[in-house]
């Protein structure tokens, strides 16, 4: 009995002691600078699951350590560290970077270079500015993020893309486009709504030198290269990311228009429209008149409301030595500020990675659905509702009940002014995406030859879009005078459905060869690729929608081809093409480092395309660039000042494979062939010739010269870049005039010649770091010179409606007369002549130049703070140096619509002797006024003529990383709380509603920039 209870009593006393064996150690997790080291990995050796990973502190807690344990710390870009615990409790570790791992990349898309050795110029943007942003296409999220990169929204519409532009305008009449490489794999830029930004690990834009020329024929406006996210060994991390935000519209931005009280003095007052004589109709009676004012609609606020935008996704990512994997599933919904408008997309996500001794596998893969409501926009149709938020009359009301469609008909102007929110809701515009892209990577090391190894990458880029229209029957168009229309179409409403299937594959082979031979390091690429694309397109369009409750396919009627039958106007249209191009290519690719600070690297690629005739089928493009790490000499290795400095210079010609766009579809894949199409000739069936053949019709050529200074100072506090550029465009494509005779106006020649010159520069500086808190600032400048060389052999100029292309000037240069105000006499409109002397008379030869449409200074520029678990960034984009014609101006002060919405400017306008003002007199219907000629003081002078420079705040960013105290009972690793504001601030003298216009011009029904409030949320599980 003894012996039992001396055992019993040992056997809990050794439990005891093994409880008190084991403990709780906590610690942080610095690099050599003493700044936090992020999802650093800390575990017990010999045990992965007694682990942790560091908070957004480096801080980290492990519970039931053994006594005598060792903890093993791993971080990407760190040497693995191995850390005796012995008898404390509380660490502080530092880790080192590991070299190897940490050294900085360029991704070209064919591979990756050492920035220290790559001798082009690229900018580089990583996932931590990308990610998060409540944008639905990453191109607008690099907007300002890199010095070169011209990127500007002309519109707000959820689910638009930006216009890109890369050093300037490299052609007149050619795609403008950058390349598009995800993954190594081209994608087409009409569908980025389908991708999830939140995907990327990075973003390299590529400018000049080897990178483009690489691409041959697609590389002439710069290159975009997307690398998507994979996993990290031994990182097995689960995600939850959320998102709801609201989007307000600006009316502070908005034109101020007359109200209803106003309204009604100035029709009376001039002695036209609706109030004065209901546009010819008799005079309104008093009772009409008190009717009219007490009504006040304010069309923004019909048209416009605060929306929505929500996103949901879930990721996961990790991996062994062997095997890596991400995957994500991503919802997002963004409604649009203007009514029935939004943006849908389901987004999945798979990517695989397979490391073998010497084999090694890659499979990317995603799929994703989009659908999208919009509204018609950038035009003076008077269909467009967006137009109709100025155009519409402040005493027209927006409902009537006792009408067949519910909303009240518009008929006070002779215009025929449709119901804005009419057309907006009973119409339909609406398109579907379907995406799928898959990329394939196989790579094999020869073992016999050290160095040696084989790659191919191939990738399939399905695009499936369906679009679905509805001209609803109860437009005004449609609706017989009883019920308020205007009947000038018999067709009673419209139905399209139409389809677009582009599916393009790509395929690169090849043989590279990597060896270091002790001081010298030698690269060499052999390439083989094949690019293919086929477009499907299919459409019709309906007639005779008699049932409201069938609004589709259902509900057309039939056509006739009797001429007598009324049915006659309901015969359908039927559209549909298939087409398809190819490029074929060939092209080596090496490089050359000695003691890694000398590097030499050159390409050469054959280009041949489907586009154009056997004459002019192939192009050779070519590269040649160095790189001079001049921090790694020994005049500058030990200085405290200087700590890294790099000297590069390339030369790259290359071509533009995107030819002539805008054509139609055919001829824009073989604008060198003669072409026909089917048609109707006497009755009877024909073909025609729909494209005149060029054989003489060659690439547009870039070349492209660049220097460039990377420099880091003060132990790389001080981090930046200058770059200086000389690009020019030659056989520019320009349209030759033909007689009319030939059945054509012009036929498509080489003969232009286009130069952009510039200067980029790029600076970020830690401006403190003491103790828990950080401040940094950053920015970039680019100054790009656009000139024109060359035109046609025998003139020097092509004269625009406001605009002129002409030798020694920048594309697109406004040419207008210079407007002189108002004579306080008698009103009349004052102008310069060509001597610069004042007269009443337009003189259209008196016209002069002024600045060009698009931006010659632009960039952005940040400030970001971190105290403790809080962090705070603010991100400004900018863009000056060009003016704009502002329609949208025009578009209300023209005197011959004052029966429609109209500016309150014309309060101002000159009315007796001694008036100063810039507003001439007004001239009515009758001409009973002095004429006041709109087309010449307007449309040719720089009355309307503004700078559209601006300053715009797009994007605050508020973050605070919880403390793991408060979830860790939860199980959870890290969560992270933020707020959004996009769009917040607008510093501009433009007056129209968005100064950000990236197509040039600003003509009408704008659809501004969001503004955005967005709260978030991701979780680590």
């Amino acid at each position: 009995m003894k012996k039992k209870l001396l055992f019993s009593f040992v056997f809990v006393l050794a439990l005891i002691m093994q409880s008190f064996a084991q403990k709780t150690v906590s610690g942080t997790v610095r690099d050599d600078k003493g700044e936090a080291v992020v999802g650093a990995t800390v575990f017990v050796k010999g045990n992965t699951k007694l682990g942790s990973v560091t908070d957004a502190d480096g801080k980290f807690v492990i519970n039931e350590v053994p006594d005598g344990a060792v903890l093993v710390i791993q971080a990407l870009d760190y040497k693995t560290k191995e850390v005796p615990v012995g008898n404390q409790s509380v660490l502080s570790i530092t880790v080192e970077p590991d070299v190897i791992q940490a050294i900085e990349v360029v991704s070209t898309g064919y591979g990756e270079v050492e920035s220290r050795s790559f001798t082009g110029s690229a900018g580089k943007v990583d996932n931590t500015k990308i990610e998060n942003v409540p944008i639905q296409s990453f191109d607008q999220i690099l907007q300002g993020r890199t010095p070169g990169a011209l990127i500007q929204s002309s519109t707000g519409m959820p689910g638009s893309r930006a216009t890109v532009l890369i050093r300037g305008i490299g052609s007149v009449n050619s795609s403008t486009d950058p390349l598009y490489i995800v993954d190594g794999i081209p994608v087409d830029p009409a569908f980025f709504g389908t991708l999830n930004p939140n995907d990327f690990e990075s973003v390299n834009v590529l400018k000049d030198g080897p990178a483009v020329a690489i691409y041959g024929s697609r590389g002439a406006n710069g290159v975009i290269v997307v690398t998507t996210k994979k996993g990290i060994k031994d990182r097995n991390i689960f995600s939850y990311n959320f998102q709801y935000g609201i989007a307000t519209p600006d009316y502070d931005r908005f034109l101020p228009t007359l109200n209803s009280l106003e309204k009604i003095q100035v029709e009376n007052e001039v002695g036209f429209g609706y109030s004065y004589d209901r546009n010819g109709l008799g005079k309104p009676s008093d009772a009409e008149l008190e009717v009219l004012r007490n009504t006040f609609t304010d069309w923004r606020k019909v048209l416009f409301r605060n929306a929505k935008t929500v996103q949901h996704e879930v990721t996961a990512s990790g991996g062994s030595d062997k095997l890596r994997y991400y995957g994500s599933l991503n919802y997002y919904e963004q409604q649009g500020t203007v009514v029935n408008t939004d943006f849908k997309r389901y987004a999945g996500r798979l990517n695989l990675d397979y490391l073998g001794d010497n084999f090694s596998f890659s499979f990317k893969n995603t799929v994703s659905f989009t659908t999208r409501n919009f509204t018609d926009e950038n035009n003076t149709a008077i269909s467009s509702p967006l137009n109709a938020v100025y155009w519409s009359n402040p005493f027209e009301t927006v409902y009537d009940p006792t009408h067949i469609s519910g909303y009240n008909v518009l008929n006070t102007s002779p215009s025929n002014q449709p119901n804005a929110l009419e057309e907006q809701m009973l119409n339909k515009d609406k398109t579907d995406d379907i995406k799928a892209f898959t990329t394939i990577r196989l790579e094999y090391q020869l073992p016999w030859v050290k160095g040696l190894s084989v790659r191919t990458n191939w990738g399939v880029d399905l695009n499936a879009r369906e679009n679905e229209f509805l001209d609803h029957p109860y437009r005004i168009v449609y609706l017989p005078r009883e019920l308020g229309g205007i009947s000038t179409s018999q067709r009673k409403g419209a139905f399209s459905r139409s389809s677009r299937r582009r599916i393009a594959y790509n395929g690169t082979t090849s043989l590279n060869y990597i060896r270091d031979f002790g001081d010298h390091n030698l690269r060499l690429s052999l390439f083989q690729e094949v690019v293919g694309r086929e477009l499907r397109t299919f459409g019709f369009t309906g007639f005779g929608l008699q049932n409201v409750l069938l609004l589709n396919e259902a509900g057309i009627t039939p056509g006739s081809a009797a001429p007598n039958d009324p049915a006659n106007n309901y015969i359908p249209t039927v559209t549909g093409l298939k087409t398809v191009n190819g490029l074929f290519s060939v092209f080596l690719d090496g490089s050359y480092t000695f003691r890694k600070r000398y590097s030499l690297s050159a390409n050469i690629r054959r280009d041949g395309t489907s586009k154009l005739l056997k004459e002019n089928r192939f192009i050779n493009t070519f590269s040649v660039g160095a790189n001079w790490q001049v921090s790694e000499e020994d005049f500058l290795k030990n200085s405290k000042t200087i700590s890294s400095l790099r000297v590069r210079a390339s030369y790259a010609t290359t071509a533009n494979q995107e030819l002539i766009s805008g054509r139609g579809t055919i001829a824009d894949d073989f604008p060198a062939f003669g072409l026909y199409s089917q048609g109707v000739y006497a009755d009877g069936l024909a073909f025609i010739q729909s494209n005149v053949p060029v054989p003489d019709l060659k690439w547009e050529r870039r070349l492209k010269a660049n220097f460039g200074v990377d420099f880091g100072l003060f132990e790389d506090r001080i981090r930046g870049s200058l770059n200086l550029y000389n690009d020019v465009t030659k056989d520019l494509f320009f349209p030759r005039q033909l007689s009319r005779t030939s059945g054509f106006t012009s036929l498509l020649v080489n003969v232009g010649e286009l130069r952009n010159r510039g200067i980029e520069f790029e600076v970020n500086t830690d401006v403190l770091r003491i103790d828990d808190f950080t401040w940094s600032v950053g920015g970039n400048i680019t100054y790009n010179e656009n000139k024109v060389l060359k035109v046609l052999p025998d003139q020097d100029e092509i004269v625009g409606g406001i605009d002129i292309i002409k030798v020694g000037y920048p594309l697109y240069t406004l040419y207008l007369v210079k407007y002189a105000g108002v004579n306080p006499a008698n009103g009349d409109g004052l102008f310069y002549d060509k001597n610069g002397n004042i007269t009443p008379w337009i003189d259209p030869n008196a016209r002069h130049f002024f600045k060009p449409r698009f931006p010659t200074i632009f960039g952005g520029f940040n400030s970001d703070f971190k105290y403790k678990n809080f962090s705070l960034s603010a991100f400004f984009t900018y863009a000056t140096g060009h003016q704009m014609y502002n329609n949208e101006r025009t578009n209300i002060d023209n005197p011959g619509y004052l029966q429609d919405g109209f500016s309150r400017e014309v309060l101002r306008r000159w009315q007796e002797p001694g008036d100063v003002t810039d507003w001439p007199r007004f001239q009515s219907a009758d001409g009973r006024l002095t004429a006041f000629q709109y087309t010449e003081e307007g449309a040719a002078t720089t009355r309307y003529l503004e700078d559209i420079g601006y300053i715009r705040l797009r994007n605050v960013t508020l973050s605070y990383n919880m403390p793991k105290k408060w979830y860790e009972k939860a199980k959870l690793k890290d969560v992270r709380l933020f707020f959004i504001g996009q769009n917040l601030l607008t510093f501009t003298r433009w007056r129209g509603t968005d100064p950000e216009r990236g197509n040039g011009v600003a003509n009408g029904a704008i659809y501004p920039a969001l503004r955005q409030y967005t709260f978030g949320a991701n979780i680590m599980f």
